[in-house]
């Protein structure tokens, strides 16, 4: 009873992530030019200093395939991650990937396309934050996971990683993609050290709550 009511507790985030995403898109559907308030660009972040659009831009999706896309990916990327980590650790990764790594692709974008005028929304940066952080738990805890689930990890990862570069609606904006991910990987990395250092510790304190 405990494990069964550890798990549905551990999909609470998640659902209320999806939930979100689809009633502001409802709403924009109604709504034409709902979600001209969302999105991020070079102009409206760095150069205006609307940073509130950083968390905004997160929530809106450009069409049914796009939010449909990225919903499915979420729900399947975070039930590999959950298993790996804890929610608050899975929380705090998923906000940090889309607002950092939001951050970090204007700031590229400015730099490497000076003048651009792309206007991002979407989830898909938060998304591939959780695919990094994925990896990296992979990476740090693969010893103490079966070998059929070692197999199984990197093929999910592989297969996640590749329909999430696909594009659903419009163009897809890889640099958001690649940003959010290096964001995601690389926080999971600072937040595994202690793995790193006490690896038979770390592995018990963060055993998997369930089987994938």
């Amino acid at each position: 009873m405990n494990r069964r009511l550890k798990i549905d507790i551990q999909t609470v985030p998640t659902l209320i992530l999806i939930t979100v995403n689809v009633l502001l898109f409802l709403i924009s559907v109604f709504r034409p030019g709902f979600e001209d308030a969302f999105g991020i660009s070079v102009q409206s972040v760095l150069v205006e200093g609307d940073y509130f659009r950083l968390v905004k831009y997160m929530f809106m999706h450009a069409g049914w395939q796009h939010i449909l896309a990225n919903m499915v990916l979420l729900f399947f990327i975070s039930s590999m991650n959950l298993g790996l980590q804890s929610v608050l650790k899975y929380v705090v990764v998923y906000f940090s990937s889309g607002i950092l790594g939001g951050l970090l692709e204007l700031f590229l974008r400015s730099r490497l396309f000076p003048g651009s005028d792309v206007f991002a929304i979407g989830a898909s940066g938060a998304i591939m934050g959780l695919v990094g952080s994925t990896l990296v738990l992979f990476l740090v805890k693969r010893k103490a996971l079966p070998k059929e689930a070692r197999r199984d990890t990197i093929i999910r990862l592989l297969l996640l990683t590749a329909v999430n570069l696909v594009p659903t609606s419009g163009s897809v904006d890889y640099l958001g993609h690649a940003s959010g991910f290096v964001v995601g990987a690389a926080l999971t990395f600072l937040l595994s050290l202690g793995s790193l250092i006490r690896p038979e510790e770390a592995v018990e304190d963060d055993e998997p709550v369930s089987e994938e």
